[in-house]
């Protein structure tokens, strides 16, 4: 009679959440999640970018009176923020699908270790 009743409250839950544990584990390793997952930064990332060459053509465009110095410097500044998200939206699409092998290395090292992870 010690604790019967938690233990099978307990594993009620586990067999009522195994198919939605099964469904959630295949779906995570689905090409389609991987693309919603990436979706979010890619608009974001795309917006912030055409916006900033939006407001480096309207720079350009209106700064013409500006000293030489001051004009390259904020030219190289925006530019340089464009290349940013350029390359980090080249990285968000050109990377591969998460492999587990760094998941595995990481248990194996923390199984070794004698803290708690």
């Amino acid at each position: 009679m010690k604790r019967r009743v938690v233990a099978i409250t307990s594993d009620f839950q586990k067999g009522a959440a195994a198919p939605a544990r099964i469904f959630a584990g295949r779906l995570r390793h689905s090409r389609a999640y991987d693309i919603a997952m990436r979706l979010p930064l890619l608009l974001w990332c795309g917006f912030l970018g055409i916006s900033a060459a939006n407001d480096l053509m309207a720079y350009a465009a209106g700064a013409a009176d500006a000293p030489p110095g001051l004009y390259a410097v904020n030219i190289a500044m925006r530019l340089s923020l464009i290349g940013f998200f350029v390359v980090l939206l080249a990285s968000v699409v050109l990377r591969g699908p998460a492999r587990s092998t760094r998941r595995k290395a990481s248990s194996r090292a923390c199984r070794r270790s004698s803290a708690r992870c």
